[in-house]
């Protein structure tokens, strides 16, 4: 059984080093799709996670899991600067709108004189 735990944080990690990838590349739309994946394998691993682990498969699953973490904190870092970009794009966009609101205005004005 503690095996089958093993197995599991293993997949887990396989998955997390595909979405790091993703993230590095800015796939988003990849992303994404694959991130819902990985969370409902993380969920069904610690919902079922009352395996009794010797003191080796402890380590083993101690290094796993040290490694998701770096890697999930780097996927973090990652979503935070395309978060950021996304704010930008769409600052950009609504000035956008904006000018042509106002260019639109003045040119009904003009026209209407």
């Amino acid at each position: 059984m503690a095996d089958t735990l093993i197995k599991y944080y293993r997949e887990l990690f396989e998955m997390n080093v595909v979405i790091l990838e993703m993230s590095r590349q800015e796939r988003w739309d990849d992303f994404v799709e694959f991130a819902s994946h990985y969370v409902i394998k993380k969920e069904d691993i610690v919902n079922h996670r009352n395996d009794i682990l010797n003191d080796s498969e402890k380590e083993s699953l101690k290094v796993i899991l040290r490694e998701i973490i770096e890697n999930e904190a780097e996927i973090t870092r990652n979503l935070e600067i395309r978060l950021q970009s996304l704010k930008q794009n769409l600052s950009s966009l609504h000035r956008g709108t904006r000018a042509s609101q106002f260019y639109t205005l003045q040119q009904t004005s003009t026209a209407l004189h």
